[in-house]
């Protein structure tokens, strides 16, 4: 399956999108070993539409509770929540 986590940051400056995606660029297979993979990368249009930054992670639909609780993943989450204004989900085969 596919889970996109969208961000938007409480402070959308350059900087701040800079140091939310290098905290997401710490996700990886390794450390998360039910994720099959990681992308993330910020917004370059700027628009009305646009959101700060997004993360695609392919895994197993069986095993998304198990990434969700997974405590590397947690810190991760906590390192990056105090830029965080919200994060919004899609999640599809």
């Amino acid at each position: 399956m596919t889970h996109i986590v969208f961000f938007e940051l409480k402070d959308p400056t350059p900087e701040n999108r800079e140091a939310l995606v290098k905290i997401l660029q710490k996700l990886n297979t390794e450390d998360v070993p039910m994720a099959q993979s990681f992308e993330c990368g910020a917004d370059i249009l700027g628009s009305d539409r646009s959101l700060d930054a997004a993360l695609v992670v392919k895994l197993p639909a069986d095993q998304l509770e198990a990434y969700a609780n997974d405590p590397y993943h947690c810190r991760i989450k906590t390192e990056m929540a105090p830029l965080l204004q919200r994060s919004m989900t899609v999640d599809f085969d």
